[in-house]
């Protein structure tokens, strides 16, 4: 008769290299993807689900728990004895870098707009056309997906948004890159700065949009830097969590509004005096948060 002793597989892998252990997540990564995807179809057959967007919000619920948060669970409990503490969930941060996370994120939304049509509006030489033709097509149709789902008057809808668009990743992908990823390099690196911008980079490649790449790797960086700070993955969570739900809720409130949602998606890019406020108030925020996690410790 078959008898798994869970307790003696876990931390097996606690002495082996980086390379070990990233290769076990990118595994991980695959076959839960692979296994989640099936899970969806299997919930979808089951409960006879023929809306399409029902039937997308379910695959994108069921992979992404997978692939960040079973993924990111499964290589922590294999490489550490105590996994709260190795994904860094074991310190509890205080309520005021809370809230100056929450206020970076908001007050860093001018900057991300500034960058993000900056990083939009750039070409590939000529003799990368087909190649910048491609990357375009590819980021048309991730965001005719994700407009599909973020646009909605109903409030049902919207709540469903927020768990699926802004709680799921806010918890899995910081597990996955912050709380696996960035604390294994670093660990094995010595050195947080390079865990940080390795980090940031994957988390903005796997998302697959290029003329996205740079708000998406500054935003990973600092994701990445909140945890350095605080030594706490609840932060990042947090950040993650608010920069997304905002994004979500902007839309339930605004998408009928063409010129509003203009507005929304361009604030900061025309006026430089908003653009310089918020970029120091947001540089103001982002020190008082590594002064006070600094003063916990």
């Amino acid at each position: 008769m078959l008898n798994l002793n869970f307790s003696s597989i876990k931390g097996s892998f606690a002495k082996d290299g980086i390379g070990v252990k990233l290769l076990l997540l990118l595994l991980f990564f695959i076959v839960y993807a692979l296994a989640f995807s099936g899970v969806a179809k299997g919930i979808v057959a089951l409960f006879g689900v023929t809306d399409s967007l029902a039937v997308l919000k379910i695959t994108q619920f069921c992979q992404a728990l997978g692939m960040f948060v079973i993924a990111a669970l499964s290589l922590a409990f294999l490489v550490s004895k105590n996994m709260r503490e190795y994904l860094s969930l074991d310190v509890r941060p205080s309520h005021i870098v809370v809230v100056l996370t929450i206020a970076c994120i908001w007050l860093s939304m001018p900057l991300v707009n500034f960058i993000g049509e900056w990083n939009a509006s750039l070409s590939l030489p000529d003799s990368m056309g087909r190649l910048e033709t491609l990357f375009r097509e590819m980021e048309d149709a991730a965001e005719r997906l994700t407009l599909k789902m973020l646009v909605t008057d109903s409030f049902f809808q919207f709540f469903l948004n927020i768990v699926v668009m802004a709680l799921l990743p806010a918890v899995g992908e910081e597990l996955f890159f912050r709380g696996v990823m960035q604390n294994s390099i670093e660990r094995s690196a010595k050195n947080e700065h390079v865990a940080v911008w390795i980090t940031a980079a994957v988390f903005s490649f796997v998302h697959f949009q290029f003329f996205g790449f740079v708000p998406r790797l500054l935003l990973g960086a600092f994701l990445g830097y909140l945890l350095c700070w605080s030594r706490s993955l609840i932060v990042p969570m947090v950040a993650h969590f608010v920069n997304n739900a905002t994004i979500v809720t902007i839309y339930y409130m605004y998408s009928d509004d063409a010129k509003k949602m203009e507005e929304m998606e361009r604030f900061g890019c025309d006026d430089y005096s908003v653009l310089l406020i918020s970029a120091l108030a947001f540089i103001v925020a982002a020190v008082s948060i590594w002064k006070r996690s600094r003063a916990e410790e």
